[in-house]
């Protein structure tokens, strides 16, 4: 039985090694986590064994995410070297069952804990996972500082008796850190415009791309983006899911505000500004249009976004995509909602 000095030292590095919910799980005798106070590099090599699903974006370009470069330079800062191991593709459930049949757990798994038999508190009893109250309490004080100070997000994370199952995604913040809007900078800078932060700011950098820049569909993006673009819909303060505002859950579609939302996009679509064939788009028609002139703006994520697209440009003038911020209502104004799904 391995002891709760790795799964300690495990459970804290994963709140910064990753931006999913995740949990730990029974692991060999380590070194001790350093505490709250510090974040020293262990002075002895540590390893840990992570289990996580290899997406197909990553998986078109890497076989492990241990070959990504942002997994890479925290193990420089860290001192911390993680292996990953990775399901079969198309089997993330038929191969935890596996993992969990066969006990011999890695020290991270990165899985949708509500979706086992029995729910999260069912895996802690049957010690596939632990309880994470005590060690974030000690070694998480920033994680610990906003469960603190926003009991909603914390509930969502703990089973009905208080234990928290898992180290959560969070967007709390006005900017996203994962993702966003993006925009081709090279053309704003082309065309003297400053980057877009309010809804009004967007419609007129997409118009300027379609008559300045001849970009036939200047925001491009595919059918499974139009539940709730993302960045433009949190402008109108509003989920497309279940949501709380103020102590009251709401669901996002049944709000006025996401008839507001639905009636720009009507506008733009309508202007020739948002991508006709958004329905049919493939991600290979998706990365064509962005890669080939015909958009300017498109909703991407930091990784299989982002690190796709820049070394696909890179040589072809200065195109280069930037992040955008999440955009502000028609005064500049942002509302941020938190959601109730948190799946992996």
């Amino acid at each position: 039985m391995r002891t709760t000095t790795k799964k300690s030292l495990a459970l804290s590095l994963a709140v910064v090694m990753t931006g999913s919910l995740v949990a730990g799980c029974t692991g060999k005798d380590a070194a001790p986590a350093q505490s709250a106070e510090g974040s020293k590099t262990p002075t002895k090599p540590i390893t840990l064994t992570y289990w996580t699903d290899l997406t197909s974006n990553a998986a078109a370009s890497v076989t492990s995410l241990g070959q990504v470069e942002m997994y890479k330079e925290l193990e420089k800062r860290t001192g911390v070297k993680v292996n990953f191991k990775h399901p079969v593709a198309g089997q993330v459930a038929e191969q935890f069952g596996l993992l969990v049949a066969s006990n011999d757990l890695t020290d991270v798994i990165e899985y949708g804990w509500v979706n086992y038999p029995g729910g999260p508190n069912k895996a802690i009893e049957d010690g596939i996972i632990i309880k994470l109250n005590d060690l974030i309490d000690k070694h998480a004080p920033n994680l610990k500082k906003i469960l603190d100070s926003h009991p909603e997000v914390k509930k969502q994370i703990s089973t009905d008796n208080g234990n928290i199952y898992a180290f959560p995604s969070l967007n709390i913040q006005k900017n996203r850190v994962f993702g966003g809007i993006m925009v081709r900078k090279d053309w704003l800078d082309e065309l003297g415009l400053a980057q877009p932060e309010t809804i009004d700011d967007w419609e007129k950098v997409l118009k300027a791309f379609k008559e300045k820049k001849g970009a036939t569909t200047p925001f491009t993006l595919t059918k499974g983006h139009i539940g709730g673009i993302p960045g433009f819909l949190e402008a109108f303060g509003v989920n497309n899911d279940f949501y709380v505002d103020n102590g009251v859950v709401k669901y996002g579609p049944y709000e006025p505000a996401y008839q507001q939302f639905l009636t720009l996009f009507s506008k733009w679509y309508k202007e020739g500004l948002i991508d006709k064939d958004f329905a049919t788009n493939d991600t290979k028609a998706f990365d064509s249009k962005v890669t080939t002139e015909k958009a300017g703006a498109f909703p991407g994520y930091i990784g299989s976004s982002m690190g796709k697209f820049i070394p696909a440009l890179k040589g072809k003038s200065e195109r280069q995509p930037g992040d955008g911020p999440v955009p502000g209502s028609r005064q500049g104004q942002y509302t941020q909602v938190y959601s109730t799904r948190l799946g992996v």
